[in-house]
């Protein structure tokens, strides 16, 4: 609840035995993978059990508007530097070409492309001066299979 991130008044949350079970609708795969992380950081808590339901998966809409949406996304996260990122869109694509700071920035830029309403995103980023990732990932975006 004090993560000001995960809007805690749509998900309803109960522990049995160490394990944390989140519960609601949310607006996002984003806000639902926000939820379980933030519960599963919480000292004590042995597991997540999430039976979120996303209510607001994005349906199909001009590359222009996702473009604009992924950007918004892009700028107001804290923990991305959108000024170093460039994100054209194409078919519902977006490709995410620049550079980040670290790998958290890296998984925010495409988990913020899912928000805007992309349905893949292909990353071009480099890491840290690393050479350039480029890869595809696909809606929902699983953050936990990534190379690093």
């Amino acid at each position: 609840m004090e993560d000001p991130a995960a809007d805690a008044y749509e998900i309803a949350t109960s522990v049995s035995d160490g394990v944390v079970r989140l519960a609601g609708t949310v607006d996002s795969w984003t806000e639902k993978m926000l939820a379980e992380e933030v519960a599963d950081r919480v000292k004590g808590v042995k597991g997540v059990k999430s039976d979120q339901v996303v209510v607001d998966i994005k349906t199909r809409r001009p590359d222009p508007e996702i473009t604009q949406d992924v950007k918004q996304a892009l700028a107001i996260d804290e923990y991305v530097d959108d000024a170093l990122i460039n994100v054209p869109v194409n078919d519902g694509i977006a490709s995410l070409d620049g550079s980040v700071d670290s790998w958290s920035e890296f998984k925010a830029a495409v988990n913020n492309s899912f928000e805007g309403g992309a349905k893949s995103v292909k990353t071009h980023l480099t890491v840290q001066g690393l050479e350039p990732l480029s890869q595809t990932y696909y809606f929902p975006f699983d953050h936990y299979y990534t190379p690093f």
